[in-house]
This record gives C-alpha cells, structure tokens and sequence, in this order.
C-alpha cells in the first residue's frame, strides 16, 4: 500500500494528540466477547467459557472457534466433520458432529446465553445465532484497518491505524496453527499487522510523535517477535536524543536474536549501529564525555564480551593490523556439542539444561582469557574468541582452561573447538 506523505497544520497536529490509543472495545454486556490474538478465550458478561483439556473440550473449542470466526459467511458440515474428527477418528463422524452441537449448546446455556439455539444449520452450512452479538478481537482488527483504508481525513486515518496495531496482540490462534484455516488466517493476518504497523509508523514520523513511535516498536516487538521491530524504538529512542538507551536496545536485541535463534540480525538492521553513535545528535559532545562513554571498566576482570556486529569490527581491524605487522592472532569457535552412544535411546538434554550449559560457557571463556580478548554469542550453541599476540600453543592452553571450567552436570555435553589464524599465512 503507499503510504501519504503530507504535512499537518497546527490544528491537525492537536487533532492527533487528542486521539490517544484507546480500547477497541465495546459494552461488555449481553455480547460474547471472543480473543483470537495470542491465545484464544470466550467471555460473557465476565465469564470465562473456555477451559478444560478433555478430548471433548478440544472439539468444542475447535467448534466454537471457527464457527465464531465466520459466523457471517457459514462453515460447511463436510469442513467441520473434517476438523473434528482429525484426533478423534471416531467410528461416526456424523455423530461425532451432533454430539460436540448437542455439548456445546447445554455448555453455553448454564452459561447463561439466552435462549438455546445457538448454532443454526441452513443451507447446508453450519452458522453461530444472530440473536446473540459476537465481538472478536481480529475480526474487528481487520475492520479497523479496512476503515484506515478508506479514510479522507489524514489524522484519523493514522489514528486508526494505530490503533489496530494496539489490538494485535499476538498470532491467531498460536495453539491451532496445524489447522489449514487457521495457519492461512495467521499468516494473513500477520502480513495486515506488518502494513499497520508500517503506516502508523510513517504517520508518526511525519507527525514527529517519536514518545508514540517508541511505544508503538516497543508494542510491535513484544506482539510480533524477531521481525525486526526493535528498529522502530532505535529510531525512536535516537530521535528522543536517548541515544544511550538505544544502544543498550541495540545490544539486548543482538543478543537475543542470536541467543534464541541462532541468527544474525539483517544488513540493514545492522547499518543502524552508525546511527547510534552519539555524535549523530543535536549537539557535540566534549572529548571528555566521548572518552568516559568510550572507557571500559579497567578494572574488570576477563575478556571482553560483546555482540557480534562488534566483534566483527574488532576481527577486521585485527586482521588488518596483522597483515601489516606480521604479529599473530587467533579466531576460535566454541561449538557445544551433546554426546549419544550410537544406538543410546535416552532423552535429549532439555533446553533448559542446554541455555544454562551455555550460560556457564560463556562466564568460562571470559574468565579463561586476557583483558585484551574479545568474545561474542555467535549462536545459541556457538562462541567466537579472538586470541591476539598469541601462538598456537597457546589458543590450545585457553581450549583446556575453558574445558576444566565447565561443568555440564553429567549431561554428556562438551566444547568442540576450532582454531585458524585472523591473518592469511
């Protein structure tokens, strides 16, 4: 979609400030309130319908979910015979299909729905009762956005984007995502999120409401995790002039992308470290301040430990002096590795057991190399080590302290290493 670009008049931009993020929603009361965005729930004038885990629970669930999601356009009987009966296998599907009805219907009852038809067959398709009015949460994402769309005037256009980004409040239905309808409505409704969030943020941009570009990146990390939106609250938090703050932003989420995931941040994300440097602000700096921001804690014992776009540069200029001195300097990569006997049945060490070995690894190494050597989290299961003025023998003795440092608890995982010289021999 292309984004406006315009300018606001001064009764506009108060217009904005006066449309704050607001609860998209309406009178609790007589309407069936239904959460579809990070979890799934169905409340009735405060209380909870969903619960349970019994077999028969799913399959209401199942029901009820997709029933209330097309409440308007009808689900066919074929479609839900399918869907509930894909763990059942029951002997009966048509049974199977009057039962979870015949279940559901008692259930909202005592629940104290009014009346007792709740889902009505016509036409060959399954519907959910007019009588009773249903507000569901992505449904009226996707209006509000539909809304945004065909909005005239620019402020409230903004706004409604917006707040459609506020309603988002995680994948659609997260727990069902093995279900066909429901993986293609989440990646559907992802991809509306991601056009939301980029619209109100060029609107927010060209409104300079950074305090709102900062909660809306912040809101977007938290809902739509590792698709880059930290890059919003950078931009934010720059703008602000807190540029100290976004370096630590900058920092935690390297660190967690490849803690997490194993990956490496985009080129493009990683082109916003030169915008955090300090001097990119509104004024300069005295060389005493750059010199106390630039200073590590002497005193500190250890390696020292960095994100790896950092590193890197450290690596670069390594290599570089090396080329041109002659004097050596190693690259080691520290890889755990878990250990099975071939033919060994055991359970797998757990995650949790694995993100505290490599916890431990990453306190080892520091305290098994020089002030004067740097290390990063280059994966969930991989560190790298520089290694300067140093020979081979030596790169080999660092190898050993690190193995008589770590204790993996029994759990048959070790440090496999591999060592190359930073300048080309």
């Amino acid at each position: 979609m292309d984004i406006m670009r315009f300018s606001f008049s001064d009764d506009e931009k108060e217009k904005w400030r006066l449309l704050r993020p607001g609860r998209a929603f309406m009178d609790k009361n007589d309407i069936l309130l239904v959460t579809t965005f990070g979890g799934f729930s169905m409340t009735w004038n405060g209380r909870n319908l969903t619960g349970g885990s019994k077999s028969s629970d799913t399959q209401l669930v199942r029901l009820m979910q997709i029933l209330l999601h097309y409440k308007d356009e009808g689900v066919d009987r074929a479609q839900l015979m399918e869907l509930l009966d894909e763990d059942s296998n029951a002997a009966d599907v048509h049974h199977l299909l009057r039962s979870v009805i015949y279940n559901a219907r008692n259930r909202l009852k005592a629940a104290g729905l009014p009346g007792d038809s709740f889902i009505e067959f016509r036409n060959g398709k399954y519907y959910w009762t007019d009588k009773i009015p249903v507000f569901e949460d992505s449904r009226h994402f996707e209006e509000m956005c539909s809304m945004a769309k065909n909005e005239t005037d620019s402020v409230r256009r903004g706004a409604l984007y917006r707040d459609a980004c506020f309603l988002y409040q995680g994948d659609f239905l997260p727990h069902q995502t093995r279900l066909i309808w429901v993986s293609e409505e989440e990646r559907r409704y992802s991809q509306l999120f991601k056009m939301c969030v980029e619209a109100a943020a060029d609107m927010l941009r060209v409104l300079h409401d950074y305090s709102g570009l900062e909660a809306l990146g912040r809101h977007a990390s938290r809902v739509s995790q590792y698709n880059e939106w930290e890059a919003l609250t950078m931009e934010a938090l720059i703008a602000l002039g807190r540029h100290r703050d976004a370096q630590v932003l900058y920092g935690k989420t390297v660190e967690s992308y490849q803690k997490d995931l194993g990956l490496k941040l985009s080129s493009s994300m990683n082109s916003r470290l030169e915008a955090l440097l300090p001097g990119m602000g509104k004024r300069s700096y005295t060389h005493e301040d750059i010199r106390q921001d630039l200073d590590d804690n002497v005193n500190g014992k250890g390696g020292l430990y960095c994100t790896y776009p950092v590193f890197r540069g450290i690596y670069r200029m390594i290599r570089r002096s090396a080329e041109r001195t002659g004097k050596s300097a190693f690259l080691i990569t520290c890889t755990l590795v878990c250990d099975r006997p071939s033919g060994d049945d055991t359970e797998q060490v757990s995650d949790e057991t694995f993100y505290r070995i490599s916890e431990r690894l990453r306190t080892v190494i520091c305290n098994s190399v020089r002030q004067s050597d740097a290390f990063c989290r280059f994966a969930h299961d991989q560190y790298l080590i520089i290694l300067t003025n140093r020979e081979k023998d030596d790169c080999r003795a660092v190898c050993d302290r690190i193995d008589r440092g770590l204790r993996t608890g029994g759990s048959n995982i070790r440090v496999e290493y591999e060592i190359s010289p930073v300048r080309n021999v």
